[in-house]
């Protein structure tokens, strides 16, 4: 008897893909390079007029670029996960700073050049725009109505899935928001009614370093995928494949994919009997990248490759992701980071403003992407802090950083130091959670800050390591023998120690020793126009020849110039003899070769050169940077170079100060260049009066106006009132005018009269005669007969002479009269529930 032949089972197939129902939005650009294996549907009709594009040249790789629909495709140039981490973004600085509840704006030399206040500045928001809005359009549309703005004040939004654009315009006019809105608020209703509010002012960012920066999102992406698979006829190889593919032994174009355990039945002789299904194959993987990841030994008997879930490739990907996020504002900074293997693509955005970062967070993540319809877009907002410290700092606390490091991994935060550049290294902390960076951000701070050398609560320092003496020679080889690096305040006469927590010890008591033994005294020769010219031209020279290296120092940097001697009181006699004298010897011209420092003349320490091609010792720059904010209130802050003898006075550029120096010192000299510039200005700033609070509000302009009885001081628009200070940090409000407490429905004058008792004596008298004020315009009103409804003379309000309630109409009053009090005149209800006739 014939045996039925065995029944062959087709592998199994994917559902039809709904897909197929759809255009292909590649197509309809004329940029889809899949063909008849497109998914999607491929209508006859001929792209939509006016679009171009380019296609992709296979063989060239020419990079696909469009201007459909506005999306131009940007080539990428995707950096390694290596490079990503340790390549630092380029970073936008505006100079504008955000200090004591102002923006303060800063120029070369780090002089403030403009302080605005919150209450400068008021913003609107235009919504229900045109979908082709733009800044110009924005701004004609305001122009309609009188109200003038620069393009540059106007962020358009886009919003395509409503069809409509917004727009937010920050102008520097505390009037502009109410001006427009009331001006918009008039135009004829139309059926496309633009609608417009008042928003709070957006804050401008500058540099991140050493501050908390809220404007980074991390975005990822699935990889476009299919599903493939694999028929076997025996259940044993088909089990060993799928758990080498779970093992991650098995990769398909060096990537993991996910296998699913056999399906199948026993059905000797058909070689499709068992089935293993992978998921998350790339979608440029190929039937011949899966038989050469499988060895021929356990190769199944077919091999079925599915559909991709989208088609894009990498270049439209991105630029779309990348469009979707400057609908929200503007991007400092973007960039893609993969290595290829994962299975998800990441990039990295920075937007210019904060508030951007944050609705674009808020509104794409979880969103999907135009160019798949299963595909979602994930968007984290980071918060992100920096710090840039001495690489030799660096060095020394590493042990200490890394000890930090479990713990902030343990709270998903992610730390980099990124590589040595000009003597600087700028580390980096990241995280979604902003308290737990906060945290993180205080101990790294508390790290990077050091500890100031003290004995018995006292800080440990000599007038003699202000130079470059034998002391200081000393204070090196202690630095050198416990592995810590020491640095000079000279400011604050402090020694600051880097270094863990063992070695800084041992290091301070080597200090306390070198201390002990200093016997030698410091002293101080001031110089007169005469003695510094001397000095400039060789006279410190040949002091310096007579008394010996390490004895003297010549201070160019004080408003009094002078010479600081360092030894004995023979050696200060000796020197005061010479400059007495005026020996000098021959003049020497600093040269590109010269190792001296513009500050002390003495031997340049951990050099600096300006761009002006001047040295400085390390410590002695960054205290002549501090120097401008001791001088006199008159003089403006600025750092000019002290080179080529104190006449160059080149002012240096901000860019290069920022490189020059630690971010905590940069960040320390604006803000001293903002305190010196607020004592400067004393009539136009004030500080809150709240003690130990230390934020700033905008003086109003005052004219004094004399009458008989006092002088009122008032804004410079007599019809309106000095605006109230409510502060940020401590909430109290102040008058901008009398910059004392009190409330806006009462003026200065009257609040000066009511702190000096004036205003007491007037209410006692008032009493005394009857009178009472009105109760909407305070003015006073007499009772001299008739019923109890009044007039107000002032703002013709009924009044209720009983209880002082007020009225639209005389009828309202009368009825409250004889339903509350009886009558309209004579029966008077009094506390207690005792009546008697007025």
């Amino acid at each position: 008897m014939a045996q039925p032949l065995p029944v062959v089972q087709p592998p199994p197939q994917p559902p039809i893909d709904s897909r197929a129902l759809a255009t292909c939005k590649f197509f309809a650009i004329g940029a889809c390079r899949n063909g008849a294996a497109c998914p999607f549907a491929h209508p006859a009709a001929a792209p939509a007029a006016g679009s171009s594009w380019r296609h992709k040249d296979e063989n060239k790789g020419q990079a696909l670029q469009t201007n459909f629909a506005g999306l131009r495709i940007e080539p990428q140039t995707p950096l390694t996960a290596e490079e990503s981490e340790f390549k630092e973004e380029a970073s936008h600085d505006d100079w504008t700073r955000e200090l004591a509840g102002t923006l303060a704006r800063f120029e070369d030399g780090a002089a403030v050049s403009k302080v605005s206040c919150p209450s400068d500045f008021s913003a609107i928001r235009l919504s229900n725009l045109p979908a082709a809005s733009s800044q110009e359009s924005v701004a004609a549309v305001l122009l309609g109505v009188a109200v003038v703005v620069e393009t540059e004040n106007v962020r358009v939004i886009s919003h395509p899935e409503s069809g409509t654009c917004s727009a937010d315009v920050t102008v520097e006019d505390p009037a502009f928001a109410k001006t427009a809105c009331t001006k918009l608020g008039a135009l004829p209703a139309t059926g496309s009614q633009i609608e417009v509010v008042p928003i709070p002012v957006p804050t401008p960012q500058g540099s991140s370093l050493h501050r908390v920066d809220r404007r980074r999102l991390h975005c990822s992406w699935h990889r476009p995928t299919r599903i493939v698979w694999l028929n076997f006829g025996s259940e044993s190889k088909a089990q060993k494949v799928y758990e080498k593919f779970k093992a991650g032994v098995y990769k398909v174009l060096d990537r993991d994919v996910k296998a699913n355990a056999p399906r199948g039945r026993q059905d000797r002789g058909n070689p499709l009997a068992w089935t293993v299904m992978l998921t998350g194959v790339p979608r440029t993987a190929k039937e011949e990248n899966i038989y050469q990841a499988i060895p021929g030994f356990n190769r199944p008997s077919c091999v079925t490759m599915g559909r991709p879930n989208y088609d894009a490739d990498f270049d439209y990907a991105c630029t779309s992701v990348k469009s979707m996020l400057t609908q929200f504002g503007p991007l400092e900074w973007w960039e893609v980071s993969t290595n290829g293997k994962g299975k998800r693509i990441k990039a990295q955005a920075r937007f210019f403003e904060e508030s951007h970062a944050r609705e674009a967070a808020a509104t794409l993540d979880g969103k999907l992407l135009d160019f798949s319809d299963t595909t979602k877009l994930t968007v984290q907002l980071m918060t992100t802090a920096k710090f840039k410290i001495s690489t030799r700092i660096y060095d020394a606390l590493s042990d200490r950083i890394s000890s930090q490091k479990p713990t902030w991994e343990g709270q998903s935060l992610h730390f980099v130091a990124y590589p040595p550049y000009r003597g600087y290294r700028v580390l980096k902390l990241e995280g979604q959670n902003s308290t737990t960076l906060a945290q993180a951000k205080k101990a790294l701070d508390h790290i990077v800050e050091g500890e100031v050398a003290t004995k018995d609560g006292k800080d440990l320092w000599h007038a003699n390591l202000e130079r470059n003496g034998e002391e200081y020679k000393k204070l090196k080889q202690v630095e050198e023998d416990h592995g810590v690096v020491i640095v000079r305040d000279k400011r604050k006469s402090q020694l600051r120690l880097y270094g863990s927590d063992a070695p800084n010890r041992r290091a301070t008591k080597a200090l306390e020793l070198l201390l002990q033994n200093v016997v030698s005294h410091s002293h101080v020769i001031e110089l007169d126009l005469a003695g510094f010219q001397w000095a400039c031209k060789g006279g410190f020279k040949t002091l310096v020849s007579q008394l010996g290296d390490g004895k003297a120092t010549f201070d160019i940097v004080s408003t009094q110039k002078r010479i600081l001697i360092t030894g004995s009181k023979a050696d200060h006699a000796a020197a005061m003899a010479i400059v007495t004298a005026r020996q000098t010897g021959p003049v020497t011209k600093p040269s590109d070769t010269d190792t001296t420092c513009s500050v002390c003349w003495t031997d340049a320490e951990e050099p600096i050169r300006t761009s002006c091609n001047h040295l400085y010792c390390s410590d002695c720059f960054t205290n002549f940077c501090h120097a401008p904010a001791s001088g006199t209130t008159t003089t403006g802050f600025r750092i000019t170079c002290v080179g080529n003898l104190g006449h160059c006075g080149k002012t240096l550029p901000l860019p290069e100060l920022q490189d020059l120096l630690s971010s905590a010192t940069f960040e320390a000299i604006l803000a001293a260049s903002f305190t010196a510039h607020i004592r400067r200005h004393p009539t136009d700033f004030r500080y809150c009066p709240t003690a130990d609070c230390a934020q700033i509000y905008r003086a109003a302009t005052t004219i004094t106006t004399p009458s008989p009885s006092s002088t009122t001081t008032s804004s410079s628009n007599n019809n309106t009132p000095p605006a109230t200070f409510t502060c940020s940090k401590c909430l109290v409000a102040t008058c901008t005018a009398c910059h004392a407490t009190h409330p806006a429905s009462v003026t200065c004058a009257e609040h000066r009269d009511i702190v000096s008792g004036g205003y007491a004596a007037l209410e006692r008298v008032k009493r005394a005669l009857g009178v009472k004020d009105c109760p909407k315009c305070k003015t006073p009103i007499e009772k001299v007969d008739g019923c109890n409804h009044m007039t107000c003379g002032g703002c013709k309000t009924h009044i209720c002479w009983v209880c002082m309630e007020t009225f639209g109409t005389g009828g309202l009053c009368y009825e409250h009269l004889n339903r509350r009090h009886g009558g309209i005149g004579g029966l008077v209800e009094r506390e207690g529930g005792v009546w008697r006739w007025d």
